[in-house]
């Protein structure tokens, strides 16, 4: 079912087996965390495919970094969907509320961006900057990506949902 879609062949899905085990693990046991695996091998095969294909690559924030990371067979066209805030800022708002509101230590303590490792937050910081194209779904994410270097006047807001009027 998962390489199923109405309309497309299965032969055209292509799936990574490292990832697609990673994440039946995570579903089993969620002590696992293997969410940063996953994302490694989804980009790793995004890349390579980008590469046998030779077409522009269009990546979620998150497995981005390993297929747009410099080296071999990087594509040429990078484009970023930033579908969260740039890290470095939102860690930087949850150690703003923390210091407004320390009874609230325990719970924002547990936000990831406050719990990744220092090699992990610091791939997630340096993923936009490997792009050459950005979207964002919200004006505060595309802020927060402007705010971390990214030139505001090429990051394209691309908000979630429709117009009902236009589609009814």
């Amino acid at each position: 079912r998962a390489k199923y879609r109405k309309g497309i062949s299965s032969r055209k899905v292509i799936l990574s087996k490292i990832a697609l085990s990673a994440f039946a693990l995570d579903r089993v046991s969620s002590k696992n965390n293997l969410f940063v695996l996953k994302d490694r091998a989804i980009g790793q095969k995004a890349r390579a495919t980008a590469w046998r294909y030779q077409c522009p690559l269009l990546c979620y924030s998150y497995y981005a970094y390993k297929a747009f990371e410099e080296g071999d067979k990087r594509p040429s066209a990078r484009f970023l969907f930033q579908v969260h805030p740039h890290p470095v800022s939102v860690r930087r708002i949850l150690q703003e509320e923390i210091d407004l509101a320390p009874q609230a230590r325990a719970s924002l303590l547990t936000e990831a961006e406050l719990r990744y490792p220092d090699n992990i937050l610091e791939a997630l910081s340096q993923e936009p900057h490997l792009g050459n194209g950005w979207i964002t779904a919200s004006r505060f994410t595309a802020q927060t990506l402007s705010e971390n270097g990214i030139p505001s006047d090429q990051i394209h807001v691309v908000p979630y949902g429709v117009d009902p009027q236009e589609f009814p």
